[in-house]
């Protein structure tokens, strides 16, 4: 059945990146519906970013958009990064905040719904995982020093840098983000925190474990030290009044505790 759209501006749009996703898009869709169902959100977008698959994931997103009027669809015809992507969700946002959830669904139901309780906490909702077993040591410590830089280079302490939260959607789209990868992730938490902006984290759950996780190849590990010396450049040279704010963490209170409800 197509719901239709409703004109005003949703309360919050939703971008999923996918690349060869195919088996579980649906699954996604489905996890991000119960969870808004359970926050008793109404109207709300989700938009798909098809980043070149391979596979049937483009046709299965399209087939989504024609029986859900909420639903939109960006095609890239190779692929170009889940920055590069984003970046066009945030241009089709009819909403004042965006949460991005990975296609592959790896957040679950519960951390979905964590998020959007707490979502007029601060100007952006982080999260961070529990269950981080679920992952190699390999992949955890990777994390963990890749943190840790960050940390003592910005002074921007989170539990995890990577971890894409709900975003300010005009706040973004004002600032130039530059990574076109992965990497637009630290680059959105570091310059919101430092542009002013309060955060709030939220503890939950990751799902996939080691399936669809990004291996670490030479060309991404370029990438990353790449954008991170820019970031670097920006935050203390090129655009340091921008960027001079202390970060602004917002304390959970007693009766409303950290992580999820």
């Amino acid at each position: 059945m197509n719901e239709p759209a409703d004109s005003k501006p949703s309360e919050i749009a939703f971008f999923i990146p996918s690349y060869n996703v195919e088996r579980q898009l649906c699954d996604t869709v489905d996890t991000i519906r119960r969870a808004v169902s359970r926050a008793n959100l109404k109207n709300y977008q989700i938009i798909i970013g098809n980043d070149g698959s391979t596979d049937q994931t483009g046709e299965m997103a399209d087939q989504l958009a024609r029986s859900d009027a909420r639903i939109s669809v960006i095609h890239n015809q190779v692929n170009r990064g889940m920055g590069a992507t984003f970046i066009r969700a945030l241009e089709e946002a009819r909403s004042h905040q965006i949460l991005t959830v990975p296609g592959d669904n790896d957040l679950t139901e519960d951390t979905i719904h964590a998020l959007l309780l707490h979502r007029s906490e601060a100007d952006m909702i982080v999260p961070y995982y529990l269950n981080r077993e679920i992952r190699s040591r390999f992949r955890n410590g990777i994390s963990e020093i890749y943190c840790l830089i960050f940390t003592l280079t910005f002074g921007v302490f989170l539990r995890y840098m990577a971890g894409s939260g709900i975003y300010p959607v005009e706040k973004l789209r004002a600032m130039k983000i530059k990574s076109r990868r992965v990497t637009i992730v630290p680059e959105c938490n570091i310059k919101l925190i430092l542009a002013g902006c309060t955060y709030f984290e939220v503890a939950g759950y990751a799902q996939t474990g080691e399936q669809g996780s990004t291996v670490v190849r030479l060309s991404s590990l370029v990438d990353v030290i790449k954008n991170f010396i820019r970031l670097c450049w920006e935050v203390f040279v090129s655009r340091k009044g921008e960027f001079g704010n202390k970060p602004k963490r917002i304390i959970p209170k007693i009766s409303s505790p950290e992580g999820l409800v």
